[in-house]
């Protein structure tokens, strides 16, 4: 199932949650072809979030 199914299939309580948990970033489409710029903008986020934890 592409991410983007599986977020439309949520309500929107369930994909705040979804965005909040998973670390999705915000202002990105889900879409695959648009993958590289999700990749880019989450592992940001990723980083971030480690930086804080071993810090």
């Amino acid at each position: 199932m592409r991410l983007i199914d599986y977020y439309n299939s949520m309500n929107s309580e369930q994909q705040k949650v979804f965005y909040e948990q998973a670390l999705i970033p915000e202002n990105v489409s889900l879409e695959l072809e648009n993958f590289e710029e999700f990749y880019n903008a989450r592992r940001l986020i990723l980083e971030k979030k480690i930086r804080e934890l071993i810090c």
